[in-house]
Order: C-alpha cells, then sequence, then structure tokens
C-alpha cells in the first residue's frame, strides 16, 4: 500500500511578536482614549460607554478626566517608540511625582465638595457615600483619602498633610531638591514685588 502525502497546512506556532503585540496595545489605548473623551461630552448616552463612564466617575469623580488622557498618553508612546533613533524614555521618579500629585489633587477635589463646618463622622459618611454616587468631589478614591485624613488629622491638619504631599509630587516630578524649589519659589515671588 502506498500512503499518500498529507497536504494539510502547517500552521507557525509563533503567533505576533512582543513589538506587534505592544503596537496593537497602542492603538487600542488611542481609541479607547478617544472613545471615552468624545462619548463623555455627547449629550447621547451609550449602552457600552455609559456602564464604563460612570463606573470611572464613581471611582475617580472630577478626576476621572484623567483616564482619557493617561490613555492616550500610553497609546502615543507605545506607537512612537519606534520612530526615530531613541525611544521616549518614561522615568519611574517623574511618574511617581505625578500619581502623588494626582492623588492630592483628588483629595483636594474632596475637600472642595465636602468641606463642611459642622458635621458629625456618621453624616460625612453619608455625605461621601452621596459624593461618590454622583461621581463628584475626588470619587471613591478622593472620598477615602479624605476620610482617612479627617479622621485621623482634622480637616485642617489633612490641609497641611496635603500641601506637603504636593510639595513631594513637584519635587519628584520636577526631580529638584527642596533648596532648588525653595530658590525658585523665592524669585518668582522676588519678581512679583518687583513688578
Amino acid at each position: 500500500k502506498l500512503e499518500r502525502a498529507s497536504k494539510a497546512p502547517k500552521v507557525e506556532g509563533s503567533g505576533l511578536s512582543l513589538d506587534t503585540q505592544l503596537d496593537i496595545l497602542g492603538v487600542a489605548l488611542l481609541i479607547g482614549a478617544l472613545l471615552l473623551f468624545f462619548s463623555s461630552i455627547s449629550t447621547t448616552k451609550g449602552q457600552l460607554t455609559e456602564p464604563v463612564l460612570t463606573a470611572v466617575a464613581q471611582a475617580l469623580g472630577w478626576g476621572a478626566w484623567a483616564v482619557p488622557v493617561a490613555m492616550l498618553a500610553a497609546g502615543l508612546w507605545l506607537v512612537v517608540r519606534h520612530f526615530g533613533e531613541r525611544a521616549p524614555v518614561i522615568d519611574p521618579v517623574r511618574l511617581s511625582g505625578l500619581g502623588l500629585l494626582y492623588l492630592s489633587v483628588m483629595v483636594i477635589f474632596q475637600y472642595i465638595d465636602s468641606y463642611r463646618s459642622l458635621y458629625t463622622f456618621s453624616a460625612l459618611d453619608d455625605f461621601l457615600q452621596l459624593s461618590i454616587m454622583d461621581g463628584r468631589g475626588g470619587g471613591w478614591v478622593g472620598a477615602q483619602l479624605y476620610k482617612l485624613l479627617v479622621s485621623n488629622f482634622t480637616e485642617v491638619g489633612g490641609i497641611f498633610i496635603v500641601i506637603g504631599l504636593i510639595i513631594i509630587g513637584i519635587m519628584l516630578l520636577l526631580r529638584i531638591s527642596a533648596s532648588e524649589l525653595a530658590v525658585f519659589l523665592i524669585s518668582i515671588g522676588r519678581s512679583f514685588n518687583d513688578s
């Protein structure tokens, strides 16, 4: 008996290269960022985008604008890394400073939405829940950080802690020391006094 040669196609098991996968992820992030941005400014609500926008707003409140911005930046970085001789380098210290500044802004948003001169902590919990459900202030993230600060350091103490975190975030983002930041701020103050 003679056996027939198999004419079944051979399938290569290598799949997509890592560069191609990263390119696809970059394009998906760009499209997702544009989709989130345009659906958030649209007057009509989509069945797919409304739950996503609601979840992001409840989690981040007024800071939800940063999600499409971050997606756009990450997508652009993944796509642009092929062009030119050197890919853009992301400094982890600067990135951590940006993250610290973002969290500080979330707490400030919650202070703006929640600051009351007289309340009890049970009323504060109820107010924070309403704020989260409406997507106001700093959302769930800002509400948790605000409650942590207020319950442990009072509202005024929390403000000083947030100011300190902002200063540290600026120092990390700009990679400067406290003395360099002080010299910069003093020179700005002097230039305003001279004019």
